[in-house]
This record gives C-alpha cells, structure tokens and sequence, in this order.
C-alpha cells in the first residue's frame, strides 16, 4: 500500500535525522572534551567497565555497593576486586524514603532513641545485610546511592551482635 510506504520514508527519514543529531552530539562532546576537560567530565562523565571498577578503583579489602531503583524493586550490585553479584532488595521505594525521612528529622533534633536504633537496624537488615556473604574480606565499604537513598546516614548502621534480636516495628 502507498500509505505504508510514504509511513516507511518518513520513518526513515527521521532515522536519519537521529543518527545525524547524534554525531552532532558525540561531535559537541569532542569538542567540549578539547575546550575544557574538566566540564566536559562533570557534564559528559565517560562511563567505565566494571573490570575498571574491580582493578582500578577497589583497593585491596574495598568493596562498593551500588543502589539503583527499579520500578518495583531496588537493586544492589555488590563489586569486589574479585566478584560481582546484582541483587534485588524487596524494599518498596515509599517505605525507604519515608524511614530515611524520619530518621534524618531525629538526627537533626539530636534525639536518637530506641524505635530510631530499631529503624536503623531494619534498614541495615533491608539494604545492607543481604550483600553480606559477598563481603567477607572487606574492611572498607564505598556506598553509592540512588533516590532517597542519597539522604541516609549509611556511617549510622551498626553491625549488630549476633546474638541481638532482629527488632522489627
């Protein structure tokens, strides 16, 4: 039929128009990268490969922790300079961010009760705790966050004793 293909020429012509937009764009970054290396890091940072990450970045005993929201579940991709696992953490995003929320507004009154030390524990339970088995060398941990996680003191968590009960509210 002629109105699929005049459908087909605008749909390639406008794919053309993409690609030429987007030789625009690694042209512009080419550019901004000679001008000014440094903006041109903080506005177009290059992404590394995780062999980079393990190799260069992790020093002996370090390990990262990496959070990224999906639309239902939050990810936690653990790296050590041997392994990686990825992770999903059956926490909702609403929950997170409003104990996050709490427990910031009873830093900054300076009050830090027992329910605070409860909802700190249950967030290490929740986010931390389950990257545990692939951590068992690690003595310094590099946290990278994501939505309200951003906001949470990670320094609060305590590693509970192991014979503490797993409070929960």
């Amino acid at each position: 039929p002629p109105e699929r293909t005049a459908l087909q020429q605008e749909l390639e012509a406008l794919q053309r128009r993409i690609e030429e937009l987007e030789q625009g764009l690694k042209r512009l970054q080419r550019t901004m990268r000679d001008r000014n290396p440094r903006y041109a890091e903080l506005k177009y940072p290059q992404p590394i490969s995780l062999n980079e990450v393990q190799k260069t970045l992790l020093q002996e005993g370090e390990s990262l922790l990496e959070y990224f929201w999906g639309e239902h579940e939050l990810f936690l991709f653990v790296v050590t300079r041997d392994s990686f696992q990825a992770l999903t953490l059956p926490v909702k995003e609403q929950e997170i961010a409003r104990h996050v929320e709490t427990l910031r507004g009873r830093i900054k009154k300076i009050v830090y009760t027992q329910q605070d030390a409860n909802l700190t524990l249950k967030l290490y339970q929740q986010l931390v705790q389950p990257a545990n088995p692939y951590l068992q060398e690690t003595n310094t941990l590099l946290i990278v966050p994501d939505g309200a996680l951003h906001y949470l003191p990670f320094d609060l968590f305590v590693i509970p004793a192991p014979d503490a009960p797993a409070n929960q509210e």
